[in-house]
Formats: structure tokens, C-alpha cells, sequence
């Protein structure tokens, strides 16, 4: 029900808001509040063929047919609109808005019955109205696709910034600043290679695992398989140098029981 959102019950003469119970006439095709609807028994447009008829008496009194001023008995004008009075109501078809010929069943254009026709000023002035709330629906209905797109962009350049100033750059300097201090790690000025060593100064039973940690974690950064730092930890020192690559990093690695672990990486 989101399309009649906003538009005009033609009984309350008042919107028709979100998480209203409405009621669409089938005839006319004029939504109505559900309310509304079952108060007058059926649709309460002019001429629809669902509207409720009630017996009435005679009116003395005359109005215009075009915007239903009351005439006075000597008015040969409408002082409102100037529609002459007397004129007969032109009658159109309530489906395609084409005027109907007195004597037609039903509309020449679309086929529709006659017996459900409206006020052509009754029938003009709701349909333009509810026009431009459909109008102005699907444009709201576009607000969040277009925020959704806007959103998708700024992650986008976000992701690209984050890599110009991280992997992006091939700068290890600028990517681990936060242990090139360390005693054992070694980043080349150029930030093109980084060589980190589980054991720096060659030391009887030395092992550092922070080191160790990190190749790990580097390796995963880096974007190297698993198997790779299962590798790194079964390697022997008659395995000599060890290499593994991928499209933008090569990694080697040696281990000694007297020197540990060093893994040297490198940008392509």
C-alpha cells in the first residue's frame, strides 16, 4: 500500500499516511481510508458505480457544476469559477478519462462501463493530484538506492586510501613503522624488502617469539597461504634456502639451529 501513501480520501478530504488501513475501489481504482470506506458503505466518488445511493429529497438550491459553489436564484455565472449555470456536467470515463456520449453503455475508447463514470472537474482534479504523489513517492523510493550507491563509493575510496598508505605503496617501512625498531626486524630504506630473525644476535638457546609471531601474522597480511608458515616451521638446515611467491610478494626463508629462523620478504 506504499503507492497510495500520501494521496487524498476522497470522503475525509484528508492524506492517506503510512501504516493506514486502506481500501482501493475496484471500479474507480480511488483509494480510500479503510475507515472511510466502511462508514459510507462504499466508495464516495462522484459518478463510481460502488458509491452507496441513499433517497434524497429535493435541493432548491443550485451549484456549480465545475467547483460546486452554491448559485443564487438571479446568478446566470459562477462568481468562483465563471461556469455559466444550467450547463450539463460533461461525464468521462472513470478509467481513461475520455468524455463519454450520452446514450453510450460503455466508454469508445478503453471499453469501460458507462454506469461508473465521474464529474470530468471531480475526476481531473483527484487524478492530477494523485499523479504527482506517485510521482513524488518513486522519487522517494530512489532516495535509498541512491544513498545505498553513495555508500558503496566512499567504502571504495576508503579501501583505497587504506592501501595507498599500507600494502598498496610496496613500502614496508610505512606498513609495520610500528617494528621497525626492533631488534629483530631489518626494513630496507626503500621499505622494499623486510628480513625478520627469530634469533638476531646468534645466540645459545636465544629464540625471539615475538619474531615468530609476527612472520606469521605477516604471512596472512601478505596474503601467503597457510602451508607456507607450516613450511617456515618444519624446515631443517639441510633444506637449505627456502622460497615461496605470490603476485606481488616472494618470501624466503632459512633455518639454523645456531641462527633460528630468518625470513626475508620482498616486493616484486
Amino acid at each position: 500500500m506504499e503507492d497510495y501513501i500520501g494521496k487524498i480520501c476522497p470522503f475525509c478530504k484528508a492524506e492517506i499516511k503510512l501504516g493506514d488501513e486502506v481500501k482501493v475501489c475496484s471500479d474507480c481504482g480511488i483509494p480510500h481510508h479503510l475507515n472511510c470506506w466502511t462508514e459510507n458503505r462504499g466508495c464516495t466518488t462522484f459518478g463510481c458505480g460502488q458509491q452507496n445511493y441513499e433517497p434524497q429529497g429535493s435541493n432548491p438550491v443550485d451549484v456549480c457544476i465545475k467547483c460546486g459553489s452554491v448559485l443564487g436564484a438571479e446568478q446566470i455565472f459562477c462568481p468562483k469559477c465563471g461556469t455559466p449555470k444550467g450547463v450539463k456536467p460533461s461525464v468521462v470515463c472513470s478509467k481513461c478519462g475520455a468524455e463519454l456520449a450520452e446514450g453510450h453503455a460503455f466508454c469508445t475508447k478503453c471499453g469501460q462501463r458507462v454506469d461508473v463514470a465521474m464529474d470530468a472537474g471531480v475526476h481531473s482534479a483527484i487524478s492530477a493530484f494523485n499523479a504527482n504523489v506517485t510521482t513524488a513517492n518513486k522519487k522517494r523510493q530512489k532516495k535509498p538506492f541512491i544513498i545505498g550507491i553513495s555508500v558503496v563509493v566512499a567504502v571504495v575510496v576508503l579501501i583505497i586510501v587504506i592501501k595507498i598508505f599500507t600494502g598498496g605503496s610496496k613500502d614496508f617501512n610505512k606498513m609495520y613503522s610500528d617494528i621497525s625498531y626492533k631488534s629483530w626486524c631489518q626494513i630496507g630504506s626503500d621499505g622494499s624488502y623486510m628480513r625478520l630473525d627469530t634469533n638476531p644476535y646468534d645466540l645459545d638457546d636465544a629464540y625471539e617469539m615475538d619474531a615468530y609471531r609476527k612472520i606469521e601474522e605477516v604471512n596472512k597480511e601478505l596474503g601467503l597461504p597457510e602451508s607456507v608458515f607450516d613450511d617456515m616451521g618444519h624446515t631443517t638446515a639441510l633444506d637449505g634456502k627456502q622460497t615461496a611467491e605470490t603476485d606481488k610478494i616472494t618470501v624466503s626463508w632459512r633455518y639454523h639451529p645456531d641462527n633460528g629462523l630468518e625470513v626475508t620478504y620482498t616486493w616484486k
